[in-house]
């Protein structure tokens, strides 16, 4: 295996945000030194809007993987350089997302909650990450089985029916809701296969007794 080579070592200085964004051959030609100093400053930035985000309130995706890692580990001490280079690539996908900031964040969810508003549903915003919340447990109940749009937004909307009139959204609540996906998906089965008929029958004249 050959050696990486290490480069002249350079003072980075200035915002971390010239330092985004190398490309594989960069990365790698960075002398484990140099690479601990850019780490250590992307580190420095997230931390800083880590703190702004759990002062807001509000949370993000983005946010949420950084802190399922703790940011103790994007400690420089005693890492090697592979170990270094997954932490560069780590921090730069934090500091690149628009939900890495509380300004984004807030922009997101208002971008989420218009389009939504549009087909009729409307997010609590005091309960806005429980509301997803809520949906990812439903997902996690049943699948992605009926991952259609159309499925989707009828969920999403029970969802938003039910937080918003107060009640409790239980396992017998997500019950309910798959009973009535469940009628949507027979629906449009048999309406499908109806479809699928005609087009046989005006092409061939005839629906093969398999078919029936």
């Amino acid at each position: 295996m050959n050696k990486i080579p290490d480069t002249k070592q350079t003072n980075y200085k200035g915002s971390f945000k010239q330092y985004l964004d190398w490309d594989s051959d960069t990365l790698n030609k960075k002398s484990r030194a140099e690479l601990a100093q850019v780490v250590g400053k992307f580190r420095d930035v997230a931390h800083k809007r880590m703190k702004r985000i759990q002062a807001s309130g509000l949370t993000s995706h983005a946010y949420n993987q950084l802190l399922d890692r703790g940011i103790d580990h994007f400690s420089t001490k005693g890492k090697n350089l592979n170990q270094l280079r997954s932490q560069y690539v780590l921090l730069n996908n934090f500091l690149n997302s628009k939900s890495s900031q509380v300004s984004g964040i807030r922009k997101i969810h208002r971008d989420v909650e218009e389009s939504l508003a549009r087909r009729g549903i409307t997010i609590p915003k005091e309960f806005y990450d429980d509301f997803w919340k809520n949906y990812e447990k439903y997902q996690e109940l049943y699948g992605d089985m009926f991952s259609r749009t159309k499925y989707k937004y009828r969920i999403l909307e029970d969802i938003s029916v039910r937080m918003n009139s107060g009640k409790k959204v239980n396992a017998g609540f997500f019950e309910q809701i798959k009973k009535e996906v469940d009628k949507l998906y027979q629906a449009d089965a048999i309406e499908e296969n109806e479809r699928l008929k005609d087009i046989i029958k005006s092409e061939v004249g005839d629906i093969p007794d398999w078919w029936i």
